[in-house]
């Protein structure tokens, strides 16, 4: 740590003070012709961990001072090992199972060999957005007959941010998040595994999974890496848009739009 302090006294030393116990250090200050000291100070490996107290002590005090700041020494472990995760090139359109490409190294180079790991995952709703077409809602699932309250549609909104257990599919098709049996393995002498995550949950709306993978750095620290995989319903991907606010019960119109999963318009599309 380097210090630069302003001097407001012609004599002082800056304290080192260790909040909670007796340690200090005492380190003496050098003005310059500006009225600066500056002071470099080498924690040292012996340091208790915890707040440390800056005090400025005038002339030639040995207890006290005038506080003028703090800082904290933490022990921190510095990871040895990169994890990655890689999920399938193609768009996954009515999957019901993906795999996963695992794979880590360490950081000094060379593959971590034979390491267990274990990988987690889970399905839930995912939002569809295209910037180019503002004010379009895509992909929210089935219209069911009859009228909705907007209290009951707000509630549903809302639940698919909140959810964060497994739950049961809703009647009208949209999908809840829902957790995956976790799969415990090892990795070849390459440092890598393909893993396959079987079991997704049939849904009429976008999910994401969101895969995880836990595994224990060289440092003895237990570390973790994920990636996120969209799981489409369809290759296609349609969007309702409201033309106008003014509405009555006898007359209502829609804009359609009917787009890729890249958000490229699909010609000649039929819909109803």
């Amino acid at each position: 740590w380097i210090f630069c302090l302003v001097r407001t006294s012609t004599e002082g030393k800056l304290a080192i003070h260790h909040q909670g116990s007796e340690q200090e250090y005492e380190i003496p200050l050098n003005w310059d012709a500006g009225g600066i000291a500056e002071a470099e100070f080498a924690i040292p490996k012996e340091a208790k961990q915890g707040i440390y107290l800056l005090q400025f002590r005038r002339n030639k005090s040995n207890y006290g001072g005038e506080n003028i700041g703090s800082f904290r020494v933490e022990a921190y472990r510095v990871p040895t090992m990169r994890a990655t995760l890689q999920g399938p090139a193609k768009a996954q359109v009515n999957a019901s199972a993906v795999d996963i490409d695992v794979q880590i190294n360490y950081l000094a180079g060379g593959a971590a060999a034979m390491l267990p790991v274990k990988l987690r995952s889970q399905v839930m709703p995912k939002g569809v957005f295209f910037a180019d077409y503002e004010g379009f809602v895509f992909a929210n699932g089935a219209v069911k007959a009859g009228k909705e309250e907007a209290r009951n549609a707000m509630s549903r909104y809302n639940s698919e941010d909140d959810e964060e257990e497994s739950a049961p599919q809703q009647e009208d098709g949209a999908a809840q998040a829902k957790t995956l049996k976790a799969q415990s393995f090892s990795l070849d002498a390459a440092g890598a595994a393909r893993a396959n995550i079987a079991g997704l949950p049939h849904s009429e709306t976008p999910q994401d999974l969101l895969a995880e993978v836990e595994y224990r750095d060289a440092n003895g620290e237990t570390l973790n890496s994920s990636t996120r995989i969209a799981l489409w319903p369809s290759a296609v991907v349609v969007g309702i848009k409201p033309d106008g606010w003014v509405s009555s019960k006898d007359h209502l119109k829609f804009q359609l739009l009917a787009l890729d999963l890249s958000g490229k318009p699909v010609a000649g599309a039929e819909l109803k």
